[in-house]
């Protein structure tokens, strides 16, 4: 986030009265109402006539400050510092026989409420409009009390989650989703599960970002900023929570900062269960030898998911002089997950066209055949699996401060994870069924290490000018062994045998090194930007060759499968905004990007939601890149709201598409009859348009209310392919009221999100529409808060889809236990009440306030 006393200090700046001959100065003393000395409150100087900042400063340890060089006129001093009323001078003048005026000693006083509001934690959440990215600061938000990362995605403006848990942003799922700045090994469904929302301080959504950043993710990038020790001297905070359907979460917050050194700690878990069942109808016109006919498949499913995820947090930060900053931070964040899941599939007769097939037909055949179902039983799976997952990193910045306009920083950051599943499935097969009974054991295991180091130079040249140069070298190395055996029920002298077609060893190993500049300026209400980044990426497949050697898995060297690649690119961005007065702006960007397959999409191991139904990766995906045009425009409404509107262009090559289809796209020799594959594909080039509305209004005092509306449209050029669905809408809404009485400590929220049915590649997906509610009670002068959350108020949460192929046509209906009433209680305590701005960049997220930019001896 950006500075916000370089905010004052140069946007606002009156240039004109800046740039005239340099006269006088004045000087001044801060302390509190104990006589203890201000370091670092915001000094700003005023022209008495236009009521613009001219300048300004920063007192220093000894709360005094000297601001030099000031034109002659009319002048008022105004001084602030978060917690605290501020001060306003009376008008004095500057001339030159008075060059010099001393304001004497200024007592700031304590301001409760304004304290209670920012430093401890926003009322509600907040979004803050930058140049090149909104910031969504999460505050005591009634809807996320006691709830995951996930229950916050769902109502961040632009993003929308999927029942699977699939992260999209403007209709995308090629968006970049970071952890505290950095790349994270976990999966996006994994964090935002197991992440808590009280862990969150803020999200950054960066829809096109400039050359400084990442170019990877063709809609943009989300940034989680997780919350460390912010507040000066002690500070404590606990909090437990509890739900209808056995969820527990909690967690502890310390941290402790006085003089040179900040420790911090937060401990955060929780425990999570879900119950899932549904329904697929999947018409088969493939006839085979072993299928001669066509056939209804019939399935029904039902899952137990349980998750116990811990979160460790815990850093030091260190300022030996006002020039220089050192920080180290460690998470370690283990998780075991348990899946329990049975399915039964019946193959029926199907004499209905496939034109003619609708879910409806579908299951008045099912009806029909209702009482003959077990001769039609085709088999039963049953599954009882566990995955142990373990994320450690350990990250190092160092940041030096050359003068207030020039500072480098170089971050370091290794990450090592491990992710354990062992699952164990009896196959019982059926009247419609050739294959045998099997008991079947998969032992898969993902261990990943990554590396990244960074570095960035920024100078300011007389707060018009800004100039950013630096690079980024980011190794990942990747290996996943996945083993898988067999035992016959029916002939158990067999034992249990390696299954070849399934077992398989991938490893994969990447580099990008990438260098950036960009250059910004300022002319008047005009700014713009300008950067170019230049990236090589090199990355390695390895799948190594094994065999059956009686009962054992064994490496065959000779047979072992690379492949290697490179590619060099360039990715320019500019951004222009021209600001109409106080109140209104406007922004035109464009960037180019680039979506990279992960190792996950290129990984050729077949991965069995069940024998019917197999994901498999591509490991011949290129990466797809886009051109990004973004137009915005925002408008303030004075203290009691904003407004913010804005439309994108994106035009993407390449474009990777999931699709679900008939034969195995990695060995069409191995294709298995009566399996569908879903896979990963560059289907050809598209263009996205869209529209996003957020504003934000409060029209009385105790009454907030927030609405966000997204329209989105997909048009794609996919060659000699006439059975895929080329173009799509989507449309999306969110509204929020907030309802806050100050007298009780009360504070009341009422929320409702919609989706509209939208067409996908291969067939559509169902709208959606949920309500939630959620109330809170302060206690103990703020420091003790109750809350009560319902989700999914009219349990209308559900999936529907469907998906047409060649030959075959499938319908699911899926739903989930989403009908869930939270319990929370907190308790903050903080020992000291206000924060030195030194440590915000070292926390995460934005940049760091300028170290010696006080003005003074």
């Amino acid at each position: 986030m950006q500075n916000p006393n370089r905010q004052l200090l140069t946007e606002d700046t009156d240039q004109d009265k800046a740039s005239g001959p340099k006269i006088g100065s004045v000087t001044g003393t801060i302390t509190d109402e104990n006589n203890v000395p201000f370091e670092y409150a915001t000094i700003a100087v005023i022209d008495a006539k236009t009521q613009k900042v001219i300048t300004g400063g920063i007192s220093n340890i000894k709360g005094k400050f000297n601001i030099k060089q000031l034109p002659a006129g009319d002048y008022l001093i105004k001084i602030t510092f978060i917690g605290f009323s501020e001060y306003i001078s009376p008008t004095f003048t500057l001339s030159s026989s008075n060059r010099t005026k001393d304001i004497g000693t200024i007592v700031l006083k304590e301001n409760v409420n304004l304290l209670d509001d920012v430093v401890v934690v926003a009322d509600v959440t907040t979004i803050e409009n930058h140049i090149d990215k909104q910031v969504v600061n999460v505050g005591k938000d009634l809807m996320t009390a006691g709830a995951s990362a996930r229950d916050v995605f769902e109502n961040l403006p632009m993003v929308d989650v999927d029942f699977d848990g699939n992260v999209s942003m403007r209709g995308s799922e090629n968006v970049r989703v970071l952890l505290d700045n950095r790349p994270t090994n976990m999966s996006v469904q994994d964090l935002i599960e197991s992440l808590p929302a009280d862990a969150i301080n803020k999200i950054e959504l960066i829809t096109n970002p400039s050359a400084k950043q990442d170019p990877d993710g063709d809609a943009g990038i989300i940034n989680i900023i997780t919350k460390k020790g912010l507040l000066y001297g002690l500070n404590f905070s606990t909090r437990v929570g509890v739900d209808t359907r056995n969820k527990w979460n909690g967690g502890v917050n310390l941290g402790y900062y006085y003089g040179k050194v900040m420790v911090y700690a937060n401990y955060n878990f929780r425990y999570s269960s879900r119950d899932d069942s549904g329904e697929t109808y999947r018409g088969n016109y493939n006839t085979s030898a072993l299928y001669p006919n066509p056939y209804l498949n019939y399935q029904t499913t039902r899952q137990q998911n349980s998750m116990n995820s811990h979160r460790l947090s815990a850093g030091i930060d260190y300022l030996p002089n006002k020039k220089t900053a050192l920080s180290y931070s460690m998470n370690y964040s283990p998780s075991t997950n348990n899946n329990l899941s049975e399915s039964y599939s019946y193959f029926l007769p199907l004499e209905v066209e496939k034109d003619r097939l609708s879910k409806e037909i579908a299951q008045q055949l099912v009806e029909q055949y209702a009482g003959q179902l077990d001769d039609y039983f085709n088999r039963y799976r049953h599954s009882d699996g566990t995955t142990k997952r373990n994320t450690l990193r350990n990250s190092l910045t160092f940041r030096r401060d050359y003068s207030a306009t020039e500072n480098l920083i170089i971050d370091a950051n290794f990450e090592t994870s491990n992710s354990q599943q062992n699952s164990l499935i009896e196959n019982r097969l059926g009247n419609t069924s050739t294959e045998a009974n099997t008991l079947d054991r998969s032992n898969s295991e993902e261990n990943n290490k990554e590396f990244t180091l960074s570095a960035d130079y920024t100078k300011e040249v007389r707060g018009k000018y800004k100039f950013e140069v630096g690079g980024r070298a980011d190794m990942l190395w990747r290996d996943t062994p996945y083993f898988y055996f067999q035992e016959f029920l029916d002939n158990p002298a067999l034992g249990t045998q390696p299954d070849m077609d399934r077992s398989n060893h991938f490893k994969y190993s990447q580099q990008i090194y990438s260098l950036y500049a960009t250059y910004s300026r300022s002319i008047k209400n005009f700014s713009f930007q300008l950067g170019l980044r230049a990236e090589e990426t090199l990355y390695t497949m390895h799948g190594l060759g094994m065999k059956n050697d009686n009962g054992n898995i064994v490496y065959i060297k000779d047979e072992d499968v690379k492949i290697d690649r490179d590619y060099f690119e360039v990715y320019p961005s500019i951004f222009l905004m021209y600001k109409f007065g106080e109140s209104n702006d406007i922004a035109l960007n464009y960037s180019r990007r680039v979506a990279r397959p992960n190792s996950r999409n290129l990984n050729p191991t077949p991965r069995f939601t069940d024998p019917l139904y197999v994901t498999i990766g591509n490991p011949y995906l290129d990466p797809s890149f886009t051109n990004s045009i973004e137009l915005k425009y925002s408008r303030s409404i004075g203290n009691k709201g904003f407004f913010n509107l804005s439309y994108f262009f994106r035009n993407s090559t390449n474009t990777m598409q999931r699709v679900t289809q008939r034969e195995n796209p990695v060995d069409p020799d191995k294709t298995e009859a009566g399996t569908l594959y879903t896979t990963t594909i560059n289907i050809g080039s598209q263009y996205t348009m869209g529209l996003n509305l957020h504003a934000s209004y409060r029209p009385v005092k105790w009454w907030s209310t927030t609405l966000n509306m997204n329209y989105y449209y997909n048009q794609k050029d996919i060659p000699d392919r006439d059975d895929y669905i080329r173009s799509s809408n989507d449309f999306s809404l969110r509204w929020r009221n907030s309802f806050n009485i100050s007298r009780t400590g009360t504070r009341l929220q009422f929320g409702l999100r919609y989706s509209a049915p939208r067409a996908t590649l291969q067939g559509s997906s169902s709208g959606s529409f949920t309500a939630d509610a959620g109330a809170s009670q302060d206690f103990l002068k703020e420091r003790l808060s109750l809350s009560i959350r319902v989700q999914d108020l009219f349990n209308t949460m559900a999936s529907r889809g469907t998906t047409y192929g060649t030959d075959f046509v499938l319908f699911n209906n899926n739903s989930v236990t989403s009908r869930i009433v939270n319990f929370s209680l907190s308790y903050r305590f903080a020992e000291m009440k206000f924060k030195d701005k030194r440590l915000k960049g070292l926390q995460g997220g934005g940049d760091l306030p300028s170290l010696n930019a006080e003005a003074g001896n």
